[in-house]
């Protein structure tokens, strides 16, 4: 990019840096204070509606002892798109 800047000194005169600052930092580059305190309760929000997310997407089949003839076969059928008994009729 070519030409002026847009930013000018107190002389009104173009510039062609600015400096740059952010609060809160330590030595080491890291910012702390109140964004760094929001980590944690971010993070535990995060984890639970990945959890949340799992649970829902998985199937879990309740099934009463003697109600099917092979838990096996009863299993793949409920891995396809649609078990025949989750249909309401």
């Amino acid at each position: 990019m070519s030409g002026d800047s847009p930013f000018r000194n107190e002389r009104g005169m173009s510039i062609s840096k600015y400096n740059a600052f952010a609060c809160m930092i330590d030595t080491d580059g890291d910012h702390y204070g109140f964004i760094r305190r929001l980590r944690g309760p971010q993070d535990a929000m995060n984890q639970h509606r990945s959890k949340a997310m799992h649970i829902m997407n998985t199937r879990q089949l309740k099934i009463k002892e003697g109600a099917v003839d092979n838990v096996e076969t009863a299993r793949r059928e409920a891995r396809g798109p649609m078990a025949p008994w989750s249909i309401a009729a």
